[in-house]
């Protein structure tokens, strides 16, 4: 079955990769709200329209970036809530889970579904 509507052609790597992202470094946090439940479901329909294997090879990129979080931030980060904004900047996807204090995680996902996650712990 395929979930787009008739005018769409497929899924979109990168808004694929940005559910990916979105699902897995929420999962850092104790709790995380999504600021635009419509961009979600958007973002869902891609991801499910990505062949298996792509999803699974995605994720496996994923969990490599969260590993070089510090252990210490980590667990700081696993006490907090989340807000998640999404944001479209030129070829670029960009997704911010804001704490409110001084913790961030932030993922820039590009144009061909490459991406990179950055983190801070206010040090």
């Amino acid at each position: 079955m395929n979930a787009y509507s008739k005018s769409e052609k497929g899924y979109n790597r990168q808004l694929a990769t940005g559910y990916a992202v979105y699902m897995m470094c929420g999962s850092l946090f104790r709790e995380s709200y999504c600021t635009n439940p419509c961009e979600e479901s958007h973002l869902y329909l891609h991801y499910a329209g990505m062949p298996r294997q792509r999803q699974y090879d995605t994720e496996d990129e994923i969990l490599l970036q969260l590993r070089q979080i510090r252990e210490d931030w980590r667990l700081r980060l696993e006490e907090l809530k989340c807000e998640v904004h999404f944001r479209r900047e030129e070829d670029r996807y960009r997704i911010l889970f804001f704490t409110g204090g001084f913790e961030t995680v932030e993922s820039v996902i590009e144009k061909d579904g490459s991406f990179q996650i950055n983190y801070s712990c206010g040090e």
